[in-house]
C-alpha cells in the first residue's frame, strides 16, 4: 500500500525522535469527511492544537503527516497505563486509523496492519513493540479496534505475540502463566506496569541470588503470598515474559531482594516509614516505590548494583536529549523519573539538555546508557 506524502510537515511537532515503538489509535472523528486526507492536510495546514501523528489511515488511503525523526504529540496524559513513560512521543511512531461515518472497518483495520508492517519494516521495529494507545496510558483508544476485541488479530497479523500467545513460555521449572499469577496476586491492586515489573524483577533477582529457593517455584512458595493465585491479566504476563526473557528490570541499577505493602510499612501518605522499615532497612536499602494511591502501594528493599568507585571529576555525561524549549526537557525528565531513572535538566548554548547521570569511568556511563535504551529513552555519552 502507498503511503502518500502531499502533506508532510513539521507541525505541531519536536526534533529528536528516535523510533523504536509504534502506537496505534483511532481517530474518533466520527465526520463523514475524516478521512486521512483530511486529517493530514490539517496537520499539515496548522489546525490541531496539542496533538499530532506520524501516519493517518482509512479504508482507502494512507497520509505520511510527519518524518519519523520528529516527535508527535500523540501519548497524551497518564491514566494508569502500564508502559506510560516507556512508549512516550521521543521514542515512537503514531499511526492512527481513521473512523469517519461510513467507513467500512474491515479495510481501514487491515490497511492499517498493512502500513504497521511497512513502519516496522523501514524502521527495525519489531512486533512486540507495536502497542495500543490504551497499553501506553491507559486511554480507551483505538477504541473501535478495542471495541470488537481485534487487538489480538491485530498482532497475529503484523507477527506478534498477545499475553494469550506467552502463557505457555517455560520458565525454569515454572512458565509465564505460573509466574504471572503470583505477580498479579501480589501488584493487582496497583494494577501499573511498574508495579507488575517490580514484584516479576524480585521474583527473578531472589532466584539470581540463590537464598531464597533454588527454582523459580520454590522462590514463589516459600516467599510469596500469592503464590497458589488462579487470576492473572495480559499486562502481568507481558511484565513477567519481559524480564525473564528480555531483561527489562523495574530498577536498572538494583536489585530487588523484598518488597513491603504501604498497609503496614509505609508512612499513611504513601512514603517509606523507617522506623516501621528498620529491621530491613538494617539489611538492605530502599529503592523506592510503586502505587496506585496513598493506601495501596508497594515498598522495593535490595541493593544497588556495585559500579566502581566514582572520581568526584565526572566527565561522561549521559544525555537523553536536548531542546529548545524548556517545557519540553521537563516532560521528559518526569517520563524518566517514572521510569525509574534519576534526571537533571542543564543549560548549555540555549539548549535545555536532559542529563540521565555523570561518570568519571567511561564503562559505568556505557552500562547506563545500555540500560535507559533498554528501557526505550535515547541515550548518548556527552
Amino acid at each position: 500500500m502507498n503511503i502518500n506524502k502531499d502533506y508532510i510537515s513539521d507541525q505541531n511537532t519536536y526534533a529528536g525522535n528516535n523510533p523504536v515503538n509504534i502506537v496505534i489509535h483511532n481517530t474518533d472523528n466520527f465526520d463523514k469527511d475524516a478521512d486521512a486526507k483530511a486529517h493530514a492536510k490539517a496537520q499539515h495546514d496548522g489546525n490541531f492544537d496539542g496533538m499530532s501523528a506520524h501516519i493517518y489511515v482509512d479504508d482507502k488511503s494512507a497520509y505520511l503527516a510527519a518524518p519519523y525523526n520528529r516527535g508527535t504529540w500523540h501519548v497524551g496524559v497518564n491514566y494508569g497505563g502500564k508502559l506510560f513513560g516507556t512508549v512516550n512521543n521521543r521514542n515512537s511512531v503514531a499511526i492512527e486509523m481513521c473512523v469517519n461515518a461510513g467507513y467500512d472497518y474491515e479495510k481501514a483495520f487491515r490497511n492499517t496492519v498493512e502500513i504497521t508492517k511497512q513502519v516496522m519494516a523501514e524502521l527495525g521495529i519489531p512486533a512486540d513493540r507495536v502497542y495500543t494507545h490504551y497499553d501506553v496510558c491507559a486511554k480507551n483508544c483505538p477504541s473501535q479496534i478495542r471495541a470488537r476485541g481485534d487487538w489480538e488479530r491485530f498482532k497475529n497479523l503484523i507477527g506478534g505475540t498477545t499475553g494469550t500467545d506467552i502463557k505457555d513460555v517455560a520458565i525454569g521449572d515454572s512458565s509465564v502463566e505460573a509466574i504471572a499469577r503470583v505477580v498479579y496476586g501480589e501488584a493487582g491492586v496497583i494494577a501499573s506496569r511498574n508495579g507488575f515489573l517490580g514484584v516479576a524483577q524480585c521474583i527473578h533477582d531472589m532466584l539470581e541470588d540463590g537464598g531464597y529457593g533454588k527454582t523459580v517455584t520454590e522462590v514463589m512458595r516459600k516467599n510469596y503470598s500469592a503464590y497458589g493465585a488462579k487470576v492473572t491479566s495480559d499486562a502481568a504476563r507481558q511484565a513477567v515474559y519481559d524480564v525473564f526473557k528480555k531483561g527489562v528490570r523495574r530498577f536498572g541499577d538494583a536489585v530487588i531482594l523484598q518488597f513491603r505493602s504501604f498497609t503496614n510499612y509505609s508512612d499513611g501518605n504513601g512514603k517509606i516509614d523507617r522506623d516501621k522499615c528498620a529491621a530491613l532497612l538494617a539489611e538492605y536499602q530502599y529503592l523506592g516505590s510503586d502505587s496506585s494511591s496513598n493506601r495501596w502501594g508497594h515498598l522495593y528493599f535490595g541493593h544497588k548494583t556495585e559500579m566502581r568507585p566514582e572520581p568526584l571529576n565526572k566527565q561522561n555525561r549521559v544525555q537523553c536529549g536536548s531542546f529548545s524549549k524548556k517545557e519540553n526537557a521537563e516532560k521528559l525528565v518526569t517520563q524518566l523519573k517514572a521510569a525509574g531513572f534519576a534526571a537533571i535538566i542543564k543549560t548549555e548554548d540555549d539548549q535545555y539538555k536532559v542529563q540521565a547521570g555523570a561518570y568519571d569511568i567511561p564503562a559505568n556511563a556505557q552500562k547506563h546508557v545500555k540500560r535507559l535504551k533498554a528501557a526505550g529513552f535515547d541515550a548518548i555519552i556527552k
